[in-house]
């Protein structure tokens, strides 16, 4: 029986959460409309994604913080291991052509304390970090081959 409280309770606090932060989205996107839910959504995923990988890279590392372009590219993996072949067209649903809209989201969630970011933090930080286009789309098209004349 006390699990099952246990359980329920955590189960609780979660949804409690998950409205907390869709409340917050809903008030982002008041002030600035160029990005789904789903990018805020994923963006807290990405960064959970990047910050348990550098946890397994390094285990004794208590620096919680990361960087612009380190994120940028934990997005990358994350939308890529998750997504696969979907990754650009989810990305361009939700608003998101390049890497600096990573940049404008994480800078708004900030904003609304979701996020911390430090004094030497900045969205230019964000800015060209990789192409989308050759990281998203690229590697799903079909290759060219080459016939061989001989036969």
């Amino acid at each position: 029986m006390k699990r099952l409280l246990l359980e329920s309770l955590q189960f609780l606090h979660e949804v409690m959460s998950d409205q907390s932060l869709q409340k917050i989205y809903r008030q982002i996107r008041k002030q600035d409309p160029r990005y789904e839910l789903g990018a805020y959504v994923m963006m807290q995923q990405a960064l959970d994604f990047t910050l348990r990988r550098r946890q397994k890279e390094d285990p004794a590392s208590e620096h919680r913080h990361i960087d612009g372009p380190t994120l940028c590219l934990g997005v990358r993996d994350y939308m890529l291991a998750q997504y696969g072949p979907m990754a650009a067209d989810l990305l361009r649903h939700w608003g998101i052509r390049s890497t600096s809209d990573f940049g404008e989201i994480v800078f708004h969630l900030a904003d609304f304390g979701v996020f911390s970011v430090t004094s030497e933090d900045k969205p230019a930080d964000f800015h060209e970090v990789f192409d989308f286009d050759s990281t998203f789309r690229k590697p799903y098209l079909p290759r060219e081959h080459t016939v061989d004349s001989t036969y």
